[in-house]
């Protein structure tokens, strides 16, 4: 965990989503040092608690890139023909009067 120094050796509250109390706050995101550092804040690094900032996860090998890459549908191209899938013709809604008349045939 890096210790944050506030320029303002008295202030009490937050800046950029670290608590400080007395000038003094804590965080272990590399984002966020790297962050006080590059605006004029003094950090003190403890190098065993630090948390390095999450990668973007992305495939490792040109396998994964290509079975991620089949895995997402496209839309068909002018001139590619697209095979439907069998559908169920529709019945045909029975209206009030056709409920009628099957009720008479009954």
């Amino acid at each position: 965990m890096a210790q944050i120094i506030a320029l303002n050796k008295d202030y009490n509250g937050e800046s950029a989503s670290v608590t400080f109390v007395k000038g003094v706050g804590e965080t272990s995101d590399a984002y966020l040092i790297e962050w006080f550092k590059e605006h004029g804040y003094t950090v003190i690094e403890d190098e065993a608690a630090e948390v390095p900032p999450e990668a973007p996860k992305t495939p490792e090998t040109e396998a994964e890139a290509a079975d991620a890459a089949e895995q997402v549908e496209s839309e068909p191209e002018a001139g590619e023909l697209v095979e439907e899938s069998p559908e169920k013709p529709e019945k045909p809604k029975r209206t009030r009067s056709s409920r009628a008349k099957a009720a008479d045939e009954e």
